[in-house]
């Protein structure tokens, strides 16, 4: 927050005492109930059921009225109400300080507008500064006139819930500190605000701190999830000192950006009561997208280093949710960096390290290229946890075997990460864990096998016996004496070696619909990956649900397998970014009824492209795709010329002669 912004805002908080003091210019008053200022509230509660008035405020600057009621509940409510507002002081705020005692304002705990109430013009701090106000109740208010409202919400230190539902807002253009100072969790209608005029968004969430930080998390992210920021020029401090733990701006296009300073942090601060407590930003996890773009101007950077341990001096985790909502503190890694999650997860991330200044600079609005759709966590290491199985186990020969029945739980190795057992697979794969030979085990050989559990450099083994029969009949051999399990690793099917072809063609060992290694294929149906060539349902190590045709998941081919029973399989590489899944390898399905090739091998026979892909796509003067000339948006549809082959890609060359992508996630072949 600016200097000038802070000093208005503590000195707007003196409380309502003062506002009483600076009284508006030459207000006309009619007042229905005559209170003296000794009188207490629990006199006045007892001596009325109601407080009332009405307040008319016409000159040069500010034209404004309403009448009021407060009664016993705390609810205020406002009715006939208009507001032409240019002034710094809420006028609610200030008139009902003139006229009640202060501990009759500060018992007011709701606002509720009724009948048409319209505003208009410059509508800045209209519900500031209430202390102990939790609920405001406003969706009947006409803002379709109005240009500004900065720190319209602000600094209601107690405001949980705020009706905005019916709200047009599509003449706004400054937003700046809306809800600053707010612990507020619950904004009805914030989905549906039209912002694509406002050019000012600075501190929007600056300090809005809830108890429940999940939950102000949430209400943040439904506001990137639809907000329009293409003209938005100030994101400084948008979402600074806030309790959030993780948003993914990866949609925005933040072209216009001129000032992104400290947008996801700041270091450690003094906050007013009853905020004293916090500390600074809690932002660990970050998801950004190749049109987010950082200006930093009055701070250092938009992405401030984890450096100021903003969890406490002592503290020296991470704090971050596993998929079944369980929190786990991961160790920090003392560098002060981030890391990107990459082939990982964001509990166990691979990616590179990135500091404050590499977004700045990757980010900057001239970087090129730009960089890729990707997940940010704090820079921390794998904390030890204990594996638990059920282990031993003797399974009858030709019985079902399904190694995840087996873990138990993660156990904290003495670093308190968990404060209770981890009990659910998910997480345990969230962290890392793998599970390998469950593939080898084959319940109709008798034998011993063994399947290993494994999470960072803690193991465990899963001793899987099954046993032979000791008489004839059955499985078993037909001697008739007692058989000796023996150690067994049944074999693999090493019938078929493809070498890997120029082509897929029926002379190369191959169907001719067979993707060449180093294509790239996409999932028409739901699909899993398997850890072996031979599917089972213990050795799926991913599932990939049947989605739409620009939201469909994308591998590229690195080898070719066949199943025992000589079903041919593809061998990838998941390269869906942003996805928990990314960098997984292992085999798909050959089948073309539910794999097919990513990338058109032919041409639109109307010589036309529609664009579907959600944020559009850019045209190239290469074929490679470098030299960026035109950005389409979706649902454009455009003229082809020819088909022309990238490497193992393909490229349409449009009528100018510039080139697009291929890639059927992207574009439909025709009008659509």
């Amino acid at each position: 927050m600016n200097s000038n912004h802070k000093m208005l805002l503590r000195e707007f908080s003196i409380g309502a005492a003062v506002l009483a003091a600076v009284a508006l210019s030459t207000p006309t008053l009619t007042t229905k109930a005559s209170i003296p200022n000794n009188q207490n509230m629990s006199t006045l509660n007892s001596s009325t059921s109601a407080q009332s008035g009405h307040y008319t405020e016409d000159n040069s600057e500010d034209n404004y009225q309403f009448d009021w009621s407060l009664s016993d509940d705390g609810t205020l409510t406002l009715s006939n109400a208009s507001f032409v507002f240019g002034g710094n002081n809420s006028p609610i705020n200030s008139h009902i300080s003139n006229q009640l005692p202060a501990d009759v304002v500060s018992a007011v705990k709701k606002i509720v507008l009724t009948g048409s109430p319209v505003a208009s013009g410059n509508i800045q701090y209209l519900f500031c500064n209430f202390a102990n106000v939790d609920n405001i109740d406003v969706h009947n208010l006409n803002v379709s006139g109005v240009t500004s409202m900065q720190a319209l919400f602000c600094e209601n230190q107690k405001l949980d819930s705020v009706n905005i539902s019916s709200w047009d807002t599509s003449n706004v253009s400054n937003m700046a500190t809306m809800f600053w100072e707010d612990p507020i969790t619950t904004i009805t209608g914030l989905n549906d605000l039209k912002t694509g005029q406002v050019t000012d968004m600075h501190e929007l969430f600056a300090t809005s701190n809830s108890a429940d930080n999940s939950k102000v998390t949430q209400l943040a992210q439904s506001f990137i999830n639809t907000a329009d920021v293409h003209n938005v020029k100030n994101f400084e401090g948008l979402f600074d000192n806030s309790n959030m733990t993780n948003l993914d701006i990866s949609s925005w296009h933040m072209d216009a950006a001129t000032d992104t300073s400290n947008m996801f942090g700041d270091y450690q601060i003094a906050v007013p009561s009853p905020l004293a407590s916090y500390t600074g930003s809690k932002m660990t996890t970050l998801t950004l997208g190749p049109d987010d773009k950082f200006v930093p101007v009055s701070e250092p950077t938009a992405v401030v280093a984890p450096t100021f341990n903003p969890f406490g001096s002592t503290q020296t985790y991470v704090p971050i949710n596993l998929p079944s909502g369980t929190t786990i503190n991961m160790p920090v890694d003392k560098s002060g960096n981030w890391q990107a999650v990459g082939s990982g997860t964001v509990t166990n991330p691979q990616g590179a390290t990135w500091t404050s200044a590499d977004f700045d600079t990757k980010y900057a609005p001239t970087a090129t290229p730009r960089p890729a759709k990707e997940t940010y966590v704090w820079k921390h290491t794998a904390p030890k946890l204990n594996i638990n199985l059920k282990s031993p186990v003797t399974l009858k020969q030709g019985a079902k075997f399904d190694a995840d029945s087996y873990f138990v739980s993660l156990t904290d190795a003495g670093e308190n990460a968990i404060s209770a057992p981890i009990t659910s697979l998910k997480d345990a794969e969230a962290l890392g864990m793998t599970i390998s030979g469950a593939d080898k085990v084959n319940t109709k050989v008798p034998g011993t096998y063994n399947v290993t559990f494994k999470l960072g450099s803690q193991s465990a083994t899963l001793k899987v016996t099954i046993p032979g029969s000791s008489s004839n009949g059955g499985n078993s051999s037909n001697s008739s004496s007692s058989t000796t399990p023996t150690n067994t690793t049944p074999s693999t099917n090493n019938s078929w070696n493809p070498t890997t072809p120029s082509q897929a063609t029926g002379n190369t060992g191959l169907p001719n619909y067979a993707a060449v290694k180093g294509d790239a294929v996409y999932a028409t149906k739901a699909i899993y990956m398997y850890s072996s060539p031979t599917f089972t349902k213990h050795n799926r190590i991913a599932k990939y649900t049947k989605k739409a045709r620009a939201n469909r998941p994308m591998f590229v081919v690195t080898g070719y397998d066949k199943s025992n029973n000589g079903a041919l399989r593809y061998k990838v590489r998941d390269v869906n970014k942003g996805s928990k899944t990314y960098g997984k390898t292992g085999y798909v399905t050959a089948n073309n009824n539910y794999v097919g090739g990513a990338y058109y091998q032919t041409m639109p026979k109307n010589k036309k492209l529609t664009v579907i892909a959600k944020h559009g796509i850019n045209s190239y003067r290469s074929a490679s795709l470098t030299g960026k000339s035109k950005h389409y948006k979706k649902g454009a549809r455009l003229h082809v010329k020819k088909l022309v082959k990238h490497n193992l890609t393909t490229r349409y060359q449009l009528t100018n002669g510039h080139y697009v992508t291929g890639n059927k996630k992207f574009v439909i072949q025709g009008n659509y």
